[in-house]
């Protein structure tokens, strides 16, 4: 059932924070790891035998390089500007989705679909000021810099999920995570090299939160591009709400983080976003 699926993949995508959080590596590493470690457990996917397009192969291709530096301006947006800044503008990815399709591609969206973006955008955005609160930092060139870091990583972002969500349409869900995983790692290896930070964990036991992290990371992605192929690419982009929802439980419970009114308050309006959304492609409803 893609649903069940879509939403499977977004718990599963949501506590992966609590793991880079607690990772013994540096982020861009963290990330390099997330890709690659769990790719071996790809063999036990099914797989079709039709043969893959090359335009289809360079548009997967594409969604991971754009998917690897998703992750690489993200984590410098975290580093110039503030924390809130840069979760509020990484998160802006499901509009660009849905202007993409509005006034590049001319599908047509209707009220209601602006109004579930509107509601999901709102109340991801009250989490995460519930959580962190809305203090502005100090502007500089580099506070502006974090800033447009921040947008781009959801430009990026946008870019991977439109063409995870069109390959699916003819091609499996194995080598649609397949060449993203590979993609994206290219980009991030050689950023987590050039980085100060660890690259390989100092201990057993922080290589088992990598393979732990990547497994979970990498099951929750699989179940989102096998959404892909039957729902709305707006409809997943605007549950994306509940991947912040489910990483504010997620700390909650882990790591003792309180959820306050505002961010309760969001959590009721993403799933009030998600409950109004167009869940199937326009062929199929």
């Amino acid at each position: 059932m893609p649903l069940l699926a879509l939403l499977s993949g977004i718990l599963l995508s949501g506590i992966t924070p609590i793991f880079v959080r607690l990772a013994e590596t540096d982020p861009a590493a963290t990330g390099f790891w997330r890709m690659v470690l769990a790719l071996p457990l790809l063999v036990l996917v099914p797989a079709s035998p039709a043969p893959m397009s090359r335009a289809d192969s360079r548009r997967l291709v594409l969604g991971g390089v754009a998917y690897g530096a998703d992750l690489a301006v993200w984590y410098w947006a975290i580093k110039l500007t503030s924390v809130v800044n840069a979760q509020l503008l990484a998160f802006s990815y499901p509009l660009w989705v849905a202007l993409f399709l509005a006034f590049g591609r001319g599908d047509r969206l209707g009220g209601r679909t602006w109004l579930a973006l509107a509601l999901a955008l709102g109340g991801g955005a009250a989490v995460i000021g519930g959580k962190l609160g809305f203090a502005v930092p100090d502007r500089g060139a580099a506070g502006y810099l974090g800033d447009g870091f921040g947008l781009l990583a959801a430009l990026f972002y946008a870019v991977t999920l439109l063409a995870q969500s069109d390959a699916r349409q003819r091609v499996d869900s194995r080598r649609v995570l397949l060449l993203t995983s590979l993609a994206a790692a290219a980009v991030l290896l050689p950023v987590a090299l050039l980085d100060k930070g660890p690259f390989v964990p100092a201990t057993a036991s922080g290589w088992l939160l990598l393979a732990a992290f990547s497994a979970s990371a990498q099951l929750g992605q699989l179940l989102v591009v096998h959404a892909l192929g039957r729902l709305r690419v707006t409809f997943a982009a605007v549950t994306g709400g509940l991947y912040i929802a489910v990483g504010a439980v997620a700390a909650w419970v882990t790591l003792g983080e309180a959820l306050g009114p505002m961010q309760l308050a969001g959590m009721v309006a993403v799933v009030a976003g998600v409950s109004l959304a167009e869940r199937q492609r326009p062929a199929e409803a």
